[in-house]
């Protein structure tokens, strides 16, 4: 299974489980972008995430973001079902320039190709 073979509900399942996961940490953000890239170094495709800026208050940082990636592994034992582990990451941009980031966790989320359905599994901190 490819990112090609996720259905737009699909998408917005895992989106809807990132805002969700993130508003219960604090972390509200407006928009969250899912798409795919080719790592140059090994030709694999990876699944990308990333949301909107936003800020804390008081604003210690110019911006913050929370960006991660993952790819998608088949269960042996279960034919057409795969694991989705996205890793994700503050990334935030100083004033005075130069960014710098921190590993919040992982996303688990479970993809049923049969059926087309996403469930998300949990987000371990």
């Amino acid at each position: 299974m490819k990112y090609e073979d996720f259905t737009q509900e699909m998408r917005q399942d895992i989106i809807n489980a990132v805002k969700d996961k993130l508003l219960k940490l604090g972390i509200k953000v407006d928009d969250v972008l899912i798409d795919k890239f080719i790592s140059p170094n090994n030709e694999k495709e990876y699944i990308r995430i990333a949301t909107s800026t936003f800020n804390t208050i008081p604003t210690i940082y110019k911006s913050i973001c929370v960006k991660g990636s993952g790819c998608l592994a088949e269960i042996e034992d279960r034919p057409n079902v795969y694991d989705l582990c996205i890793t994700i990451d503050y990334r935030f941009e100083y004033f005075g320039g130069g960014s710098n980031g921190v590993t919040i966790g992982t996303f688990h989320f479970r993809v049923f190709q049969k059926t087309m359905r996403v469930a998300c599994l949990g987000l371990t901190i």
